[in-house]
């Protein structure tokens, strides 16, 4: 399914920079750089998929920032001078992964819209996505998406490391998330996935394998948790964004996320 999308959507997320102090010349990275077996070609495809689809993304192009054990990995450099006001990078509305396209999507007549929180069907569509592999209108973005031992989360971390919050609220909030999430892939296999085999036959054990397993649930909420950005983070709104997710912002840069038309502006100062 790579047909181009209608450039008549309305909505569109573009990122505008302002004049900041600062020198660095990159974004702040997506993911670190442990464990990551993505490569340039996997993003330059990613960039030619957005393009052809409609995207403007002409000012920045994604690059591996920091490849040091530990680094920053992944984000966007900029192709040109861009300047105060600017769009760096316009995605639109057609691209993004929302609720209203895991609910029309094959898995979503599984769903029911009234029960399904959503930020539950977008990981499931992204999961079934996945599962598509080349097939999926999806799969170049997909494709650079970072594994499950590169999300740096409480959530993904082992029993020794998380003894080393004993005692702190950041351990009190990993553990609510973990029961959270595990919680609701357990009443998914007992309920939906039960009633539509068809579907989501491939759930796997919890301990890994299967396009629907408890492991591929929790990245799949991982992603959600690290690339969908204000506003559209949370609640009915929450998306994933195709190349906009890498527009992350230098760590001595103020930021703040404003609709505009219909779509929303990023805008950077120092």
């Amino acid at each position: 399914r790579d047909g181009r999308s209608s450039s008549s959507s309305s909505s569109s997320l573009s990122a505008r920079a302002i004049p900041t102090p600062s020198t660095s010349s990159s974004s702040a990275p997506t993911t670190s750089a442990n464990d990551d077996a993505r490569t340039q070609a996997d993003f330059d495809a990613l960039w030619t998929w957005l393009e052809r689809e409609g995207a403007d993304v002409a000012s920045v192009s994604p690059a591996l920032v920091d490849a040091t054990p530990g680094g920053r990995g992944w984000g966007l450099v900029a192709t040109r001078d861009v300047g105060g006001g600017d769009a760096a990078i316009v995605v639109p509305r057609a691209l993004w992964m929302t609720k209203e396209t895991a609910f029309a999507s094959k898995i979503g007549t599984a769903l029911d819209p009234e029960t399904t929180p959503p930020w539950c069907a977008l990981a499931l569509q992204l999961l079934h996505e996945k599962s598509l592999g080349d097939d999926s209108r999806w799969a170049a973005y997909i494709r650079c998406l970072p594994r499950v031992e590169a999300l740096d989360a409480p959530l993904f971390w082992s029993s020794e490391e998380l003894a080393e919050l004993a005692g702190t609220q950041l351990l009190a909030n990993a553990a609510g998330y973990d029961s959270y999430v595990r919680g609701t892939h357990a009443a998914l296999k007992e309920t939906t996935f039960k009633e539509h085999p068809a579907l989501f036959g491939d759930a796997g054990d919890d301990d890994g394998g299967g396009a629907f397993s408890e492991r591929e649930f929790l990245w799949a909420f991982g992603v959600l948790r690290s690339r969908a950005l204000p506003p559209v983070d949370q609640g009915e709104s929450i998306a994933l964004i195709p190349g906009i997710d890498m527009a992350n912002h230098d760590g001595l840069c103020s930021q703040t996320w404003q609709l505009n038309n219909g779509g929303v502006a990023a805008r950077f100062w120092g």
